[in-house]
């Protein structure tokens, strides 16, 4: 399976927009979701930390194009803390703009939109 990868919100909306209107949406869904990923410091010696208070967070978006071929948009759009509100409020009100301009054009081209995300064969989706 192929996956094409965005992380440009415009970008992407261009392709899904294209799309829509070729009728390659498989099955008309597309999945939005936010995906957390801890946030892991690299020591002198090459060791990775696990900083567990914080977490980076993306707007995640997928759709299958055809029975073999992912759309994936995965955008950064700031970081969790423990305790950080006013941080943490930026962070989702930026995921909330995004997620809106992504269901204003899934609903303009009649696609559903469905939560969690679509994976080429068995990627776990970490590094």
């Amino acid at each position: 399976m192929v996956t094409v990868h965005y992380n440009d919100v415009d970008e992407f909306l261009e392709e899904l927009t294209q799309d829509a209107h070729d009728a390659e949406v498989l099955s008309e869904i597309v999945r939005v979701t936010n995906l957390h990923k801890p946030f892991v410091m690299v020591d002198d010696k090459g060791r990775k930390h696990v900083q567990p208070f914080i977490q980076h967070v993306y707007l995640l978006v997928t759709y299958l194009r055809g029975p073999g071929e992912v759309v994936r948009l995965e955008r950064y759009v700031g970081d969790q803390w423990d305790g950080m509100t006013d941080t943490n409020e930026k962070t989702w009100l930026r995921s909330t703009e995004l997620r809106n301009k992504i269901l204003d054009v899934c609903a303009k081209h009649n696609l559903r939109v469905r939560g969690g995300e679509v994976r080429a064969g068995g990627d776990s989706g970490w590094p």
